[in-house]
């Protein structure tokens, strides 16, 4: 009897179809996807952030609440606008389309540093071998966001496939970078569609091909008084509505409301 709360913020169900050879082990009738069923189908309550997530394990759980995303944010604003060269990059888990990997490699500036943080495919660093590149793999969160912190990014992409599994994730790439400075440029896909206001709180690629991406991050580092107004309004955003102190009221309470 006592109440339990089930938090999934990855849609097990479809990716055995969008990703099968990462999501085989959650196929009909394994016995990974007996167990993750049978959590869904006990728990009192299973505890989402994503519309379309949320449609998909809606059949089997027994009460579902969206819930809101936050972030812990050391609020010290970082929008240095004298910098002689911009830090620009990627940094977060595996993405398994290249194109903007691509378009990232082919810049040929000299008023910016390349970044790439986290889990990068060894196709995806070929691609930088005649670039100087700043390099981290990936750490655990504390760490990652210290380490963010000092690395200090101007501009970051966030690419993301246009499929369900996709779709069903949370918006925390943008609480992240925006978190530590950074504005990004993300594909115009859920769920940051529901989030990002275009130029203001961030940017959306103008095509998912290299050209698209290539020249969306052109433009924008063209743009530097964009670029740092838009990092402004992200963060206020974050700091406004998606930090720990903004939302720790809701959360307790919709705690003490579900015990």
């Amino acid at each position: 009897k006592i109440p339990t709360i089930y938090m999934i913020d990855d849609n097990w169900i479809s990716i055995v179809e969008d990703y099968p050879e990462y999501g085989e082990i959650f196929k009909e009738g394994s016995e990974t996807y007996n167990n993750f069923m049978y959590i869904i189908q006990n728990s009192t309550i299973v505890w989402a952030y994503n519309n379309t997530l949320i449609e998909d394990i809606k059949p089997f759980a027994k009460k579902i609440l969206k819930s809101k995303l936050g972030i812990d944010i050391n609020k010290e604003k970082r929008n240095i606008k004298n910098k002689e060269k911009l830090v620009v990059g990627f940094s977060g888990s595996m993405r398994y389309d290249d194109t903007a990997f691509k378009a990232l490699s082919k810049l040929d500036r000299k008023d910016i540093k390349l970044l790439l943080f986290g889990n990068i495919s060894k196709k995806q660093l070929k691609l930088f071998k005649s670039k100087d590149i700043i390099k981290y793999k990936f750490l655990k969160y504390e760490d990652y966001i210290e380490k963010m912190k000092e690395i200090k990014p101007d501009l970051l992409i966030a690419p993301l496939k246009n499929d369900r599994t996709s779709s069903s994730k949370c918006y925390n790439k943008y609480l992240e970078n925006t978190s530590i400075g950074a504005a990004t440029i993300f594909s115009k896909v859920l769920p940051y569609i529901e989030v990002v206001k275009e130029n203001i709180t961030g940017f959306y690629v103008e095509k998912e091909t290299v050209d698209g991406w290539y020249n969306s991050i052109n433009r924008i580092l063209d743009n530097r008084e964009l670029l740092f107004e838009v990092k402004k309004n992200s963060y206020d955003d974050v700091v406004n509505n998606y930090s720990v102190d903004s939302l720790l009221n809701w959360f307790t309470n919709t705690i003490q409301k579900i015990v």
